[in-house]
């Protein structure tokens, strides 16, 4: 498999994010801790190298059953408290966005497993993003979608989220 350029999309994404302000003031950081006990971020395939000696975290191998890279071991990064921003993972760097295709194109939207902790996801209202943010990720998604385990990541969660939007509960949001 080829290596994912960890380094370059931490760089990408190093002086962008969501507001022009520290959006953690709307929520109290909610997605910076450990809302709810065990709480983790997955980590991308390799990128479990870069967090595996860390203090402030721990690196957790999921079970087979639970991967949601296929083909590939699949990690979660659980969070002791703060960790250093400049570390993030890039799940963290990337959020409330998330990957998404429309026909063979890789878009960002909304990510909507964050429904229940961040603000801005609530709002459902892009055009409240900062639009150097938003084309950053979106840059960094698009090489991502590169590599197999993180396409079929992202054809997982595209298929899941057409499933949802057919469900009747879903009138109960605005997106």
């Amino acid at each position: 498999m080829k290596q994912i350029p960890f380094e370059k999309m931490y760089h990408l994404l190093e002086d962008v994010t969501p507001l022009p302000i520290d959006c953690g003031h709307l929520c109290g950081s909610k997605c910076c801790t450990e809302w709810e006990s065990g709480v983790g971020v997955y980590l991308l395939p390799g990128e479990e190298q870069f967090f595996r000696d860390k203090d402030w975290c721990e690196v957790v191998e999921l079970p087979q059953g639970e991967h949601p890279f296929p083909g590939a071991k699949s990690y979660l990064m659980l969070c002791r408290g703060t960790c250093p921003r400049p570390q993030r993972p890039l799940l963290c760097r990337t959020f409330p966005l998330a990957a998404r295709l429309e026909g063979d194109k890789t878009r960002v939207d909304f990510d909507y497993d964050g429904l229940m902790i961040c603000p801005l996801v609530k709002l459902g209202e892009m055009e409240y993003l900062d639009p150097k943010f938003i084309g950053r990720v979106e840059a960094v998604w698009i090489v991502l979608a590169g590599f197999e385990p993180i396409r079929g990541y992202i054809e997982k969660y595209t298929a899941r989220l057409e499933s949802e939007r057919k469900q009747p509960w879903r009138r109960l949001f605005p997106y």
